[in-house]
């Protein structure tokens, strides 16, 4: 009995820690980099943030009122940031101070704490990334396919925008 009371403490700590780091970097987000921009036009997709433990990141307007336009959660052992908008992190993008802090921090809290940062991406999305990566000073490694996420050292990030993938391809991306 006495083994599974410490194991639920040491859960329940566990959680805390996790919400503490969370909030932080929901924190940092507001305050640093205050916002996001689209450069050369288009309109932001709301992010549907159900459940914990996702939570909003940056807010957009519509008709008044506040909906999410970037969230961010944790997913099996790993953490996820999505942007309802690729124009948020492209080249052009990078352009404005605020996107390049989102990006910054964003890569930071993906990657929980690590010094060592991999950052990869698929080739169809090299174009779209590489900009953010640079400017987030790590570097990027490009794949060929998916099936390659089995040979990455962890702990690594991966970004992706799926609408550029058929749904057979998210499996390998949830494995990873």
């Amino acid at each position: 009995m006495k083994r599974f009371c410490f194991q639920l403490v040491c859960v329940l700590c566990a959680a805390l820690v996790s919400a503490q780091v969370d909030e932080a970097f929901r924190r940092d987000v507001e305050q640093k980099a205050g916002g996001l921009e689209i450069v050369n036009g288009g309109v932001p997709g709301t992010i549907l943030v159900a459940g914990k433990p996702a939570f909003p990141l940056v807010s957009g307007r519509v008709n008044g009122a506040a909906v999410p336009v970037a969230a961010a959660s944790s997913f099996g052992k790993g953490r996820i940031v999505a942007v309802g908008h690729e124009g948020f992190v492209s080249r052009d993008a990078m352009s404005k101070p605020s996107n390049v802090t989102f990006v910054c921090l964003s890569i930071d809290w993906l990657a929980g704490g690590a010094s060592k940062r991999t950052v990869c991406c698929h080739k169809r999305d090299k174009r779209l990334f590489e900009t953010a990566v640079s400017k987030a000073g790590c570097e990027l490694r490009v794949l060929d396919r998916f099936d390659q996420l089995g040979e990455i050292e962890l702990p690594a990030i991966l970004l992706i925008n799926p609408e550029s993938y058929g749904v057979f391809e998210m499996p390998k991306v949830s494995r990873f």
